[in-house]
């Protein structure tokens, strides 16, 4: 399914298609075409091909995945990631750079 290009936010409650209320904080944006929620400008950025939106369908087979309940993200972190992550953020230190060795 494609949608109209100029096509409004259709609900004012943060909600998606699934009619999930989601918050935009951080990084987290709505796509004002397909209404779409995404937790960061990657993911948003993805999901758009050619000017249009990918449908579910389509974002699914790039490798993207919905999480917490209704945002969209460009691939999902393996646990060991994930794990770290964690331990970073209980610490209060920033996060390490990521090393390309």
């Amino acid at each position: 399914m494609r949608y109209k290009e100029e096509a409004p936010i259709p609900n004012k409650r943060n909600l998606n298609p699934d009619g999930i209320e989601l918050s935009l904080t951080g990084d987290r944006n709505q796509c004002r075409v397909c209404t779409e929620y995404f937790n960061s400008t990657h993911a948003f950025d993805k999901h758009r091909r050619n000017g249009k939106c990918l449908t579910r369908a389509e974002m699914t087979r790039r490798g993207m995945t919905m999480i917490n309940g209704g945002y969209w993200v460009g691939a999902v972190m393996d646990s060991n990631a994930l794990e770290l992550r964690s331990r970073v953020r209980q610490a209060g230190e920033e996060e390490p750079l990521r090393s390309n060795a």
